[in-house]
């Protein structure tokens, strides 16, 4: 028919290591399409379908724009992108996706994940959905009824398996933003890596407590003198009327079981209205009830981090045509007085809480919380980051959950500078002369290698890891300023690269051994296997311009900062059209009856330092380690290091680092 869309997954390979720039797990397959027809009414059938719908899709639904490459095709973006607000649907805060590559009619995607499960369900739904709101004519009413009811289902059974909101939100704020993220347990989140690494723990886990939030932290409050709302525990209903007889109306009646009060529902003002209430919720739940009084002054909900104030909002309700009360919250953090500003500042510093809020009652926040002069004040609820109610993370103009995570990781370098060193052979030392030089940099490096991890010039494990566990091993130290990958000799396999990118990748040399009696094709195959980091680094690569497998491998690299090095030949054409171009070169020079390292960029030369100076060397004697020595030196210019500390951290070399 035309106009219709059939659409068809296949091939769904699951990789523990980065593909295609997306950092951790990650799932490729292929989407099969015909008779796509006009997708220009997409974004119209979206907005239809998902007005009244409970779920928040839609708001998720312009995440396709993050994940939309120039040149691709719209109706694999779509793909892509309602995969992953279906997994973010389900609980799994994950990072974007996107379009690897397409033709006509087939297209490999690329997509993040957490839990097998939710991701082959949200790859079906995605396909039902882009069918139903493609179909000419349009789908009856009981069918989108139907596919809905059963997403809204699916929904509901993934619950046990998922991420508190508020975590979840800022997960998906740091992954969006490039931040490392690791989710080693359910309530535990890392962000960052090496010594920028954060750790966030959730309140419930951290505390030991006898009593749950918000009740612990009542505790605490009310121990250190602040003032504390009144609130008393109840067993049943006729408890709670006892209770309120003797302490007055209005009152609020909740499940202990609820972390966080609602202070938009009217509270209870007479004995009838308290038993009702109290008799729906211990039908809905068994347990104690909580019963506080209504402090006085408006409420106020104060976010703070580290001990800091973030963002402060005040409850407005207002009444409409027909009586009916209308609540929001209005934004009020340049408002506050800083007096009071301290007094909440203090809280936060003496719950201990990374991120918490703060629900306070006074008359008016932009004076001083002072019973005295008649602008009493209480906190009632103090609410770790799991509890948090969504509306703090819709308000207007503000993302609270990327603000919460760039207060988090102030001034912290949340991700370690890491460079993976690949080669037939080499590798291995050029690596740990690059370490050296991190450590005379005043930095303590982590060495991956194959055979051992090593911080500093500490070895902690000798213990055969993969790639992806030795780096991810390395990132989780708290110490390690800086990471180097020594890239199997196989290369990286199927799971692909450790991490999203590298800041540095180089490849040193390139010899297929017994791949070259198998075939031209095998041989390609391999080079593209084991220069595979070039393909990802950001900053800067370093390739031998000797080495015509390695400068074949040029064309897909996509950062632009090349530094070549010429062991034996500084005359090498390739080496001779970039200086030619302005570009960098590490090359060995004569100089006053010396060999020298020497930096070179375009026309100018700047001396590292003479070879005889470096010990591993012998005095320049062993023209291997020279050569690993040159690759070493480019990768530190490639950090932006000093010369002088290049230079200092060869001669600190030592061959037995091993």
């Amino acid at each position: 028919m035309a106009g219709s869309l059939y659409l068809s997954t296949r091939s769904i390979l699951l990789h523990s290591g980065s593909l295609g720039g997306i950092p951790g797990k990650v799932a490729t397959f292929e989407l099969k399409v015909r008779h796509a027809g006009d997708l220009s009414c997409l974004a119209a059938v979206t907005d239809q379908l998902w007005r009244d719908y409970p779920l928040p899709l839609l708001h998720q639904v312009w995440f396709r724009r993050a994940v939309r490459e120039e040149g691709q095709p719209d109706i694999a973006s779509w793909m892509v992108a309602l995969v992953v607000a279906l997994q973010w649907q389900a609980g799994d805060p994950v990072g974007p996706g996107r379009v690897l590559s397409g033709t006509k009619d087939s297209y490999t995607l690329i997509v993040p994940w957490e839990r097998r499960d939710v991701l082959d369900k949200a790859i079906m739904y995605a396909q039902r959905l882009l069918v139903l709101w493609l179909r000419r004519p349009a789908p009856s009413g009981e069918e989108c009824a139907r596919v809905l009811g059963e997403l809204e289902t699916w929904m509901f059974s993934c619950r046990p398996g998922r991420l508190h909101h508020g975590v979840s939100r800022l997960v998906i704020a740091a992954r969006a933003r490039n931040i490392p993220v690791e989710l080693p347990l359910h309530d535990v989140v890392f962000l960052g890596s090496g010594s920028g690494r954060r750790q966030i723990l959730d309140a419930q886990a951290a505390h030991t407590l006898p009593m749950l939030p918000p009740f612990a932290f009542r505790h605490c409050l009310k121990t250190a003198g602040f003032p504390i709302a009144s609130y008393y525990l109840s067993q049943d209903a006729a408890r709670a009327a006892e209770l309120a007889r003797e302490f007055g109306y209005p009152m609020h009646l909740s499940h202990a079981g609820i972390h966080v009060t609602d202070w938009t529902v009217p509270p209870v003002t007479n004995e009838a209205s308290l038993m009702a209430r109290a008799e729906e919720l211990q039908k809905a739940r068994k347990g104690e009830m909580v019963l506080q009084l209504v402090p006085a002054g408006s409420v106020h909900h104060v976010v703070c981090v580290d001990g800091h104030m973030l963002v402060a909002t005040r409850m407005v309700v207002t009444r409409g045509p027909q009586q009916e009360q209308n609540i929001f919250w209005a934004e009020v953090t340049d408002s506050v007085h800083p007096t009071t500003r301290h007094l909440i500042e203090r809280c936060a510093r003496v719950l201990r809480e990374d991120v918490v809020l703060i629900t306070l009652h006074v008359k008016d926040i932009t004076q001083p919380v002072d019973t005295y002069s008649g602008n009493a004040g209480v906190i009632s609820d103090c609410l770790p980051l799991r509890s948090f109610p969504s509306y703090l993370f819709r308000l207007s103009g503000i993302d609270l959950a990327w603000a919460i995570v760039a207060q988090l990781l102030e001034g912290r370098a949340y991700r370690t500078p890491i460079a993976a060193i690949t080669g037939s052979f080499g590798a291995a030392t050029t690596s740990q002369m690059l370490a050296s030089i991190w450590m005379a940099a005043g930095k303590t490096p982590g060495l991956a290698s194959p055979g051992a991890l090593w911080v500093g010039a500490t070895q902690i494990s000798q213990e055969k890891l993969e790639p992806e566990a030795s780096v991810k091993a390395l990132f989780a130290q708290p110490d390690v300023e800086a990471v180097v990958f020594e890239v199997p000799e196989a290369g990286l396999g199927d799971n692909g690269n450790p991490c999203d990118h590298y800041d540095v990748a180089a490849f040193l040399n390139f010899l297929p051994g017994a791949a070259a009696k198998r075939g031209r094709e095998i041989v390609s195959r391999l080079l593209l296997l084991r220069g595979a980091p070039l393909e990802v680094a950001t900053t800067a690569v370093v390739l031998n311009a000797e080495d015509d497998n390695c400068m074949a491998l040029v064309p897909r690299i996509v950062c632009r900062r090349h530094i070549l090095v010429a062991p034996s030949n500084p005359e090498v054409a390739s080496m001779k059209t970039h200086l030619a171009g302005g570009g960098e070169a590490l090359l060995l020079e004569q100089r006053e009856g010396k060999t020298w390292i020497v930096l070179a960029h375009g026309r100018s030369r700047s001396p590292v330092m003479a070879v005889a100076e470096i010990p591993a060397a012998g005095g320049g004697s062993l023209q291997s380690v020279v050569t690993q020595a040159l690759f070493a030196a480019a990768l530190g210019v490639a950090h932006d290091l000093p010369l002088e500390t290049i230079r200092r951290g060869l001669i600190a070399f030592a061959p037995d680092f091993n």
